[in-house]
């Protein structure tokens, strides 16, 4: 009998995690609060024209993981971008985007996802707000407020730390929790006009209010926009991010304009 899993979380890590425990013939459940897959990888539509929000680009320093991505511009499901170091501006040594290799998914940020989740029991709008394991029956997870009647052999959260912690918590296991690093980070998306389209396409800056800017619409297999239109990406440093807060929105906005 195959072994049951469940994955709290369909982002990168959910659903890559979901594609291979299913290609190693695991019985994969994905549970994902939001209505779709793809988590902070996502790709906002809005009127005036679509850009990824929370992942604009994908580092790839490991060579393991560097092989990975390289694969999958192979197999025509990613690419390489910026394609030169030409296009990339960094003005600090420290960078931690230095020394790396970027890519992007092809289409959209998040289309990935949908591809590695195709072998996996995908359900989204199911916002799991408890877990618990049964002796001799397994694992449990609590939607909403109604516990889903299967049990599962083995339970991965794939979750923002946060939204982990509290499981665990909640589900007063016999753990010892270590504090685990996280990061907020405000993205904010931008269409221009300008007259001219500038060659760099990804500028990361040090000890500024705005940590990168990404010039979403350049990527590859992207809607064309009309002339003279660009879309952009800023995102804000970590630590005013964390300030700012969740009722920030407003004052990352007015910064990301400046």
């Amino acid at each position: 009998m195959k072994q049951s899993v469940a994955i709290i979380g369909a982002g990168l890590t959910g659903s890559l995690v979901a594609h291979q425990l299913s290609q190693e013939n695991y019985k994969v459940t994905v549970f994902e609060k939001s209505r779709g897959s793809g988590g902070r990888a996502s790709t906002r539509q809005m009127p005036w024209g679509q850009f990824d929000l929370g992942m604009p680009v994908i580092p790839a320093t490991d060579m393991h993981f560097l092989a990975f991505m390289a694969q999958l511009a192979v197999e025509g499901k990613a690419s390489r971008w910026p394609e030169t170091e030409q296009e990339i501006i960094r003005n600090t040594a420290t960078n931690n985007c230095n020394n790396s290799v970027s890519f992007v998914f092809d289409g959209k940020m998040n289309t990935i996802c949908r591809h590695w989740l195709q072998s996996s029991h995908f359900q989204p709008n199911s916002l799991v707000t408890n877990i618990r394991h049964k002796k001799g029956l397994g694992w449990q997870v609590c939607i909403a407020q109604d516990w889903h009647e299967t049990f599962f052999d083995v339970l991965i959260c794939t979750a923002p730390w946060p939204q982990t912690k509290r499981l665990l918590e909640y589900a007063n296991l016999p753990l010892a929790l270590t504090e685990q690093n996280w990061l907020s980070c405000w993205s904010i998306g931008v269409k221009l006009s300008a007259d001219t389209k500038p060659h760099t396409k990804v500028i990361n800056l040090a000890d500024n209010d705005v940590q990168s800017l990404i010039f979403d619409s350049e990527k590859p297999n992207r809607p064309v926009l009309p002339s003279r239109q660009q879309i952009w990406v800023a995102q804000l440093n970590h630590q005013l991010s964390a300030s700012l807060g969740k009722d920030g929105k407003t004052e990352a906005i007015a910064l990301a304009w400046e």
